[in-house]
């Protein structure tokens, strides 16, 4: 088993902390947030086994692609997900787990929505702004 720190320059312009944990033929990613990711643009977390919960993103203002297909695990997904203003691809196709998704939507920006597979969610989001964008 090794663990492998980012150099310390990359760290601080994320504000976070990776540690990348590989285990025979397994690595785990281990993102630790300590204030938020501001500059993040893309997030693609798919496959993720252990995933259970999408936390507050509203550090991540600039966030336009959220991707998080098959993550078997997940449960429930932060509301701050739903008033991330320039999300365009927002992604859960698969995840057969995921009961609670944002009670709200503001996503002006969302071209594409994808719950396919999302089977034990109990309720679908109020919308609460014009979705003009939305194509799929």
């Amino acid at each position: 088993m090794y663990i492998l720190f980012l150099e310390k320059e990359i760290c601080q312009s994320f504000s976070s902390l990776i540690i990348l944990f590989k285990v025979c033929d397994f690595s785990f990613l281990l993102i630790v947030i300590s204030q938020n990711f501001a500059k993040l643009t893309s997030l693609n977390l798919s496959g993720s086994e252990f995933l259970e919960k999408i936390p507050n993103l509203s550090g991540s203002p600039n966030l336009r692609k959220l991707i998080l297909d098959k993550c078997k695990r997940l449960v429930e997904v932060d509301d701050s997900v739903g008033f991330l203003d320039k999300l365009v691809t927002l992604r859960l196709g698969g995840c057969s787990r995921l009961k609670r998704f944002a009670t709200r939507l503001g996503l002006r920006s969302l071209e594409s929505l994808y719950l396919d597979g999302c089977t034990r969610l109990k309720s679908f989001p109020e919308i609460e702004a014009e979705m003009e964008s939305l194509k799929y």
